[in-house]
C-alpha cells in the first residue's frame, strides 16, 4: 500500500513540475507581449512550450 501512495505522490509531483514550467513559459509570453516584443523571442518560447514533455525519473 505504501508503494502505491509513494508512486502516486511521485506522479503528482512530476505533473506539478510540468505544469509549473508551462505556466512560467506562458507568463514569459505575456510579459513579452506587454512589452511589445515579437518575432524570434516569442517563437522560441512557443517552441519551448510545444516541446515540453513530462519528466521521467
Amino acid at each position: 500500500m505504501k508503494q502505491n501512495e509513494s508512486e502516486h505522490s511521485r506522479h503528482k509531483g512530476i505533473q506539478l513540475m510540468d505544469l509549473s514550467a508551462k505556466m512560467q513559459t506562458l507568463l514569459e509570453l505575456c510579459v513579452f507581449a506587454d512589452l511589445g516584443i515579437s518575432g524570434a523571442p516569442i517563437d522560441r518560447l512557443i517552441q519551448k512550450l510545444k516541446q515540453r514533455q513530462y519528466l521521467h525519473f
